[in-house]
């Protein structure tokens, strides 16, 4: 990674640690830093080169078409996703592809950057987590996907607020961009899912399951569902994009936070995180037979880190010193994995503005 990724690293701790020297609490260290990184990370978005991002180039040609071909004719996408395709048509009324990238680099970014500023309780761990999570890169060249991600994330405070209409229409409009999105359906139900310690035996049980029988599962439910000629589409992602280690480290986050957790301290928003963070280990587990399945989860995995960090702040005690050492532990793993051994499927590197 070149200086821009540095930057959006440094950036942060220096905010954090100029917080920490103006004796300000943690809250306030920790949105501080947050909304320092992704205003970083949000510049780098919408100033890249068309070169940043495998994908970049594909949605800039087509909103160039648009106006060429006529709208009524340049209908990618389908009827079943037309929300992109009006976006589209929308933005070449008013500006031209440079404009297109911010405006939808503003859409993807803005509602993950909101949810971590108001939810998070460790910017440290959310951060760092961020760089290693996938949406990183993604969030570079799945244009289209990436805006169904961001309002997917607005979904989430209707589920909060338990405000099913809404709910349902933010889906709905989500699933308008990227079909995809329909998987944020399970979204209200499993953040009340009355999960408890009982019942954690059983989960892990099921995802061990998944874990033994993945090749079966996939080959018996997700390859029909995927369809042979879009999996082909992204085979250019196996064996790139660390998937394996990624499903590894899932598995793991799953087990530490069923047995970190003092549900006594367990508010319902913090159970809510967990429940999610159980799905998408679950979901992880088949991006190492093929890693578009990841697709599915890029909508749950900008909770995990969420949920870790309230998991973090309400262990049991007799956990306490594991608590202390993997919060400072994880961070500056992720931090150096993601600079000296991250692999690059979406060429995101070398990065380079619009303007250089």
């Amino acid at each position: 990674m070149l200086s821009c990724y540095w930057f959006v690293i440094a950036a942060p701790v220096a905010a954090y640690a100029l917080a920490w020297a103006a004796n300000k609490n943690k809250p306030t260290r920790d949105k501080f830093a947050i909304a320092v990184f992704f205003l970083t990370y949000i510049g780098c978005v919408c100033l890249r080169d068309l070169s940043v991002g495998v994908d970049t180039i594909n949605y800039v040609r087509y909103f160039r078409s648009g106006p060429v071909l006529g709208w009524d004719h340049g209908y990618y996408y389908g009827k079943s996703e037309p929300g992109f395709h009006l976006l589209c048509a929308i933005i070449s009324l008013i500006g031209n592809e440079r404009l297109f990238l911010i405006i939808c680099g503003l859409l993807a970014v803005l509602p993950i950057a909101i949810l971590y500023f108001k939810e998070s309780e460790s910017a440290p761990l959310c951060c760092s987590f961020f760089l290693i999570s996938l949406l990183f890169e993604f969030l570079f060249s799945g244009v289209r996907q990436g805006v169904a991600v961001g309002i997917g994330v607005i979904s989430f405070y209707f589920v909060k607020k338990k405000k099913l209409i809404p709910f349902l229409f933010t889906v709905g409009l989500a699933t308008s961009f990227h079909s995809s999105a329909i998987v944020l359906m399970i979204l209200y139900p499993l953040f009340y899912a009355k999960i408890t310690q009982k019942w954690i035996p059983v989960v892990l049980l099921i995802i061990g399951a998944a874990y033994v029988f993945k090749d079966t599962i996939f080959n018996t439910i997700l390859l029909p569902m995927f369809g042979g000629d879009y999996l082909s589409g992204y085979e250019y992602l196996t064996g790139a994009s660390d998937q394996g280690a990624l499903s590894a480290l899932f598995l793991l986050f799953a087990i530490y936070s069923c047995i970190m957790l003092d549900s006594d301290k367990a508010d319902a928003v913090t159970l809510g995180f967990r429940n999610i963070l159980l799905l998408a280990a679950l979901v992880h587990i088949f991006t190492a037979l093929h890693p578009v399945v990841c697709r599915l989860n890029y909508y749950f995995i900008p909770y995990i880190p969420l949920a870790l960090s309230r998991v973090n702040n309400r262990v049991r005690a007799l956990f306490k010193p594991i608590e202390q050492i993997a919060s400072f532990v994880l961070p500056v793993y992720f931090v150096t994995y993601f600079l000296f051994a991250k692999g690059d499927s979406l060429h995101i590197a070398p990065y380079l503005t619009f303007f250089m």
